[in-house]
């Protein structure tokens, strides 16, 4: 049995040309807008994407526990993420930010924002938690050889995503199809 989610609102990402000439940003100004514009978008597709995974029923000790969201390494979203998640809820739990330097088994992280600052330490983290009941999203801007469950990039002014299904039933997470009807790509679990 799997803890059930919840739909959520189609969450297209920013246009951030267009967005940082609105707002009246001199070209010198645009390359950092586009950062600050691209965080935001992405700190809103992780609690997002939480409504999509179904974890084991037993995970959590009790209805009340919250989706406990990891940000391991730096941490690129700032109290953005906090703001961005204040009363909202993901899988009908509330939402609770922890900033971490690394992670491992037992962590108790349900999602893990993976920005550390190499594809080794990153490789490493993944294989650390193989097999654990954690979302692992990576970042293209960091490393696109090392996949967590879901790896995130920017194009063309929109977030994109890819999903690894193996690595999210290796954990025991079940991704709805809906999700996965919106990713870019998604890597099947061999039949």
């Amino acid at each position: 049995m799997h803890v059930c989610a919840h739909s959520m609102k189609s969450a297209a990402g920013p246009v951030l040309a267009i967005a940082a000439a609105l707002a009246g940003i001199s070209p010198a100004g645009a390359q950092e807008a586009e950062l600050s514009l691209e965080m935001q978008a992405k700190a809103t597709f992780l609690y997002r994407f939480a409504d999509f995974i179904y974890w084991p029923a037993d995970l959590f000790p009790n209805h009340r526990s919250p989706v406990r969201l990891c940000i391991v390494g730096e941490d690129p979203f700032g109290p953005h993420l906090d703001r961005v998640i204040e009363n909202h809820t993901a899988a009908g739990r509330t939402l609770a930010v922890h900033r971490i330097h690394e992670i491992g088994p037992g962590s108790g992280c349900h999602v893990a924002y993976l920005n550390e600052t190499s594809a080794r330490e990153i490789a490493h983290t993944l294989a650390a938690i193989d097999g654990e009941p954690v979302l692992t999203i990576t970042d293209a801007a960091l490393q696109d050889e090392t996949p967590g469950v879901i790896h995130l990039e920017a194009v063309d002014g929109q977030i994109r995503f890819h999903i690894d299904e193996a690595r999210a039933d290796r954990g025991g997470l079940e991704i709805d199809s809906r999700l996965m009807g919106v990713a870019e790509s998604v890597r099947r679990t061999p039949s």
